[in-house]
């Protein structure tokens, strides 16, 4: 038989009114008669229940919201399956730990490994992120566009009179690699929005120059180094 209680979680946070607070020895009678639509009623010693509890009076399981004092409130009658009836004058109420307790823990803990996953498959990020490189192609006045990769790659066969960069995120990452060829010591002219670059000319044949910049404001991108020629 599948579990009769359904979580609370993930749409909502399991709370004490969900869970039910447990009493130990919780023993107590009626003070008055009550009918079987009473939400609130007066026992002898409230102070034997933590509510909210799961409280059982003859063979009716009544769920406890709140009290004050001597008098149980915010009461769900006929609760867990259990019928609503009347109930004589000193009738014990009585704090069992009932199937409820278990099946509703049951119920939440399965949820939130359901949520989580195997080892944590459902919630765990990969932290490789593989970056994917943009290949220019050359001319006098490349572009650069940031949304084609965060690398950003051209083989400089000439000298680059200017250049453009477009389409720049803020919180972005974009490395330049500027690959000269086999003759090398071609110049190149930065992006006006790119800021910082390294001087490209001074590499020889064949070196490549690597420089990465962060754009903060959606425009510019900063240089995070100095960069290097290898």
């Amino acid at each position: 038989m599948p579990n009769p209680n359904t979580a609370a979680f993930p749409s909502a946070i399991a709370t004490d009114s969900t869970l039910m607070v447990a009493s130990s020895r919780g023993l107590s009678t009626i003070t008055l008669p009550i009918d079987s639509v009473q939400t609130s009623f007066s026992v002898l010693d409230g102070t034997k229940f933590q509510v909210p509890c799961l409280v059982q009076i003859d063979t009716e399981v009544v769920f406890v919201g709140s009290s004050s004092g001597n008098t149980l409130t915010s009461c769900v009658r006929g609760f867990a399956g259990s019928s609503a009836s009347t109930h004589g004058q000193n009738a014990q109420v009585k704090a069992y730990v009932f199937a409820y307790h278990h099946n509703q823990m049951a119920a939440e803990i399965k949820a939130i490994e359901n949520f989580l996953g195997i080892n944590g498959a459902n919630i765990l990020v990969s932290t490789t992120t593989v970056a994917t490189i943009h290949t220019v192609s050359f001319s006098a006045t490349p572009v650069f566009d940031c949304t084609l990769g965060d690398v950003q790659k051209i083989t400089l066969t000439g000298n680059v009179t200017s250049s453009t960069a477009i389409h720049t995120t803020a919180g972005q990452f974009v490395t330049f690699v500027i690959i000269q060829d086999g003759t090398g010591s071609h110049s190149l002219v930065w992006p006006t929005n790119v800021l910082g670059g390294i001087a490209v000319n001074f590499a020889g044949p064949n070196q490549h120059c690597l420089q990465t910049f962060l754009c903060l404001d959606g425009t510019n991108l900063y240089a995070t180094g100095i960069g290097m020629i290898i």
